[in-house]
């Protein structure tokens, strides 16, 4: 079985380019919009529109 990163699991998961998952890890927070976004309750939308 392979060994997968925090950044691999959450771009998977939340269905995420890689660069945004490692920015949320390393920075806590994500430019959404063009707004930073660093609240812990924040979602970004799924496949299907619907929140998280």
């Amino acid at each position: 079985m392979a060994t997968m990163s925090l950044v691999d699991v959450l771009s998977q998961c939340a269905n995420i380019d890689t660069s945004v998952a490692r920015r949320v890890i390393v920075e806590g927070r994500v430019k959404v919009d063009d707004r930073v976004v660093d609240d812990p309750a924040a979602r970004l939308p799924n496949e299907h529109g619907l929140p998280s």
